[in-house]
């Protein structure tokens, strides 16, 4: 059934009293009228293909794009709609571990049911959530969307991270590891707030991973900054100081200037001692990506 109407008339009666059953007609006519719309919908089974496609991701297992694909045909969705991953836990707040085994069903669930097209599983005390957008109608923007899922985050007491959005199925892996990393570092570096999206820690991502090799990042550092800082030791200058800057500003000399408090031409004059202490080209912009990376890394 989508639907069951059950009419009741009384203890001891045959028949339903008068106008009653005109009423019961009405209703079941709305409520196939919002079945019909779709304003009415089943709650998907947690056994059905996608919920278990997710359930394997979860739970660590390699799925490969033909598992996707036939998983989200069979949900009726296109393998080329927008989707986006989010990586789901709790806040960790007092006596939660108590109530977790009744609350995580229940938070799923919220999920699904206030964004009909999307597909929520569990294991433990993870939530992988994933929502596909060209079918979603409930929220406008991305804002409104952000707002309405931080309020369903702080009532259920959760935190959330969330992936960039993408237009392959088959990428949904690799995003959730994308809405996992964002609730890493973002719980990280904002420790207080609830929601974190990937897009707003995608260098940060980027640092970490450059740090996690096995080559100690001080050696991932542009050789010149070394330079440069060894220089403003023994002068008493801030060659790299300026360096940093300049890159910040992107080249702007102006801006550089007024940033440091300086004239510009004091600045040309330290952009020159930059070069012939470094053999630096200032005009390339991969170079000046990887000085601008290396700042990063020493700053961490």
């Amino acid at each position: 059934y989508y639907a069951r109407l059950v009419v009741y008339p009384g203890e001891g009666n045959q028949v339903l009293p008068s106008g009653a059953e005109q009423i019961a007609e009405y209703v079941a006519g709305v409520v196939v009228q919002m079945i019909r719309s779709g304003s009415l919908q089943t709650q998907r089974s947690q056994d059905d293909s996608l919920h278990l496609i997710c359930h394997k991701l979860l739970d660590g297992h390699l799925v490969d794009a033909k598992e996707i694909y036939d998983a989200v045909s069979a949900y009726q969705w296109d393998p080329e709609h927008q989707y986006q991953v989010f990586s789901l836990e709790p806040y960790g707040a007092s006596g939660w571990e108590t109530q977790i085994e009744n609350t995580m069903p229940v938070m799923i669930r919220k999920l699904e049911q206030t964004w009909r097209n999307s597909c929520a599983v569990f294991s433990g005390k993870k939530i992988l959530w994933v929502i596909n957008w060209t079918l979603s109608t409930e929220t406008k923007t991305a804002y409104e969307f952000s707002q309405e899922l931080m309020v369903l985050l702080r009532e259920n007491v959760f935190r959330a991270g969330a992936s960039s959005r993408f237009q392959n199925a088959a990428l949904t892996p690799s995003a959730m590891k994308e809405a996992e990393a964002a609730l890493e570092v973002g719980t990280r570096k904002d420790p207080n707030s609830w929601y974190f999206r990937f897009d707003d820690y995608r260098l940060s991502f980027m640092l970490s991973a450059i740090s996690e090799k096995e080559i100690d990042p001080i050696l991932l550092v542009h050789p010149a900054i070394p330079i440069l800082e060894e220089h403003d030791k023994t002068h008493e200058n801030e060659l790299s100081k300026t360096l940093e800057t300049l890159i910040e500003k992107r080249g702007n000399v102006t801006q550089a200037a007024e940033a440091l408090f300086i004239h510009r031409t004091t600045l040309f004059r330290r952009m020159n001692q930059i070069k012939e202490l470094t053999g630096l080209d200032l005009d390339d912009s991969d170079l000046m990506l990887e000085l601008q990376l290396s700042y990063r890394i020493l700053d961490r």
